[in-house]
């Protein structure tokens, strides 16, 4: 089959975008908000309610293109498998998101197919991406880490009493609401707990994710595996970068501890907490959010 002389890109201010004012289903697009290389977040309005939400539209700029009517999401043939997969994960994440309620955690209020492709409508609180605070303040303040910590622990335990595992915690994926309270945003990782079967897709992120999320076998996932995402989004926060990826510190970890790097800037009894919550062997960390919360309520 030939492919319609069209561009795919991975970058995700392509043109491809949904333009200022179509509508899709009943909702309008008003402006862009987010894209990564998945999907594309969009300001909408519901005119019939006079209100304002954000819907997120699956595009993977890799294997789609948007037809001419500017609308209908185009597939790659070769890449259709992979695509419908992607469609089942984000039709998945929205089946998570109804039932977790929780303020940190933003919430759904409609999802459906159209344009071959799927749409989650969710409420709109977010202002920005809380990776852009990072870029632009470096390093946060121990007030702000500790606000940080009980917005992030709050959300991450109503996700794990739920029953999922968020898999995917990283400056990108939360989001900083209008009174500034941090909350989860994208749970296209989300894993359930009762679900852990001897083979799962490996999902990671360099610099946040646990080595257990390099393999394929969910026997070795828990909450511990959040644990880690979020010790190592902390060490971002305290250090002013990521630290490295999770496999470069199996066998002799270059990894100097946030304990030594950020000594002076922060009470010791946070940096070694961090510390010990992005330990690289998972029984060494702290197992559940409850326990890494008792940890640091002693600060």
């Amino acid at each position: 089959m030939t492919l319609p002389n069209k561009t795919f890109s991975r970058n995700p201010t392509h043109i491809n975008m949904l333009p200022k004012g179509c509508n899709v289903h009943r909702y309008q697009i008003m402006d862009v908000l987010n894209a990564d290389s998945c999907s594309i977040v969009y300001r909408c309005i519901y005119h019939a309610l006079k209100r304002q939400y954000l819907i997120k539209e699956y595009f993977p700029f890799q294997w789609v293109y948007r037809n001419d009517d500017g609308l209908t999401v185009q597939v790659d043939p070769q890449a259709q498998i992979e695509y419908r997969w992607g469609i089942e994960r984000h039709l998945n994440e929205a089946m998570i998101l109804t039932k977790i309620n929780h303020p940190g955690v933003l919430r759904i209020l409609d999802y459906f197919e159209a344009n071959g492709t799927v749409y989650i409508v969710m409420e709109d609180k977010v202002g920005g991406q809380f990776s852009q605070v990072l870029q632009q303040d470096k390093i946060l303040s121990e007030p702000r880490i500790f606000r940080l910590i009980e917005d992030v622990l709050s959300a991450l335990e109503a996700t794990h009493t739920s029953g999922y595992l968020y898999r995917d915690l990283k400056p990108d994926t939360l989001y900083c609401s209008l009174d500034n309270q941090t909350i989860l945003f994208n749970f296209n990782a989300a894993l359930a707990l009762q679900r852990r079967h001897k083979y799962v897709t490996a999902f990671f992120s360099p610099g946040y994710s646990p080595i257990e999320c390099y393999l394929t076998d969910g026997r070795r996932y828990g909450p511990w595996s959040d644990v880690y995402a979020f010790g190592a989004m902390l060490y971002h926060c305290v250090t002013g970068a990521a630290p490295i990826e999770a496999p470069t510190r199996v066998l002799d970890d270059p990894l100097r501890p946030a304990e030594v790097v950020a000594m002076g800037c922060y009470t010791p009894v946070l940096l070694r907490w961090i510390d010990q919550s992005m330990t690289v062997r998972p029984e060494q960390r702290f197992q559940s959010i409850a326990e890494m919360r008792a940890a640091i309520n002693f600060v």
